[in-house]
């Protein structure tokens, strides 16, 4: 929710502002810029649907994945989040540093999902105890 939603407000941004002679969007750079983080946010949200799906499931093999994927998911995905939502905000430009924007909010906030979710060494942890347990969940 939190990188769709800085990613949503910097290609709005970037849609209407005008720059250079042109739309933001338009210039081969900052559309490089929206591209990856759209691509970043879009694969997060890609993983948590197949996720869903395995859960979904339950069959074993999809149980033993999720064992092992969802640490993995909750590492990758709350380290990424805080560079995504700074690199959206740089977006807006100093319209990104005012409150009414919403987007320092989005920055503030996005460090503690590895708050919520857990300190990135306790998912490796997490992730060694599912395999000391079951060596064949990598099958």
């Amino acid at each position: 929710g939190l990188m769709r939603q800085a990613v949503a407000q910097a290609v709005h941004h970037c849609a209407y502002r005008e720059a250079f002679g042109g739309k933001l969007i338009d210039k081969p750079l900052m559309r490089n810029v929206l591209a990856d983080l759209a691509l970043e946010s879009e694969a997060a949200t890609t993983l948590a649907l197949r996720l869903a799906a395995a859960y979904d499931d339950g069959s074993e093999r999809e149980r033993a994945l999720l064992r092992i994927a969802v640490p993995a998911a909750k590492y990758w995905v709350t380290k990424r989040c805080a560079p995504l939502a700074v690199e959206a905000a740089e977006c807006l430009g100093g319209n990104g540093y005012v409150e009414e924007s919403g987007m320092p909010r989005l920055v503030r906030e996005s460090p503690l999902n590895s708050v919520w979710e857990g300190a990135g060494n306790v998912q490796a942890l997490d992730v060694l105890r599912a395999l000391s347990r079951d060596p064949q969940v990598l099958d």
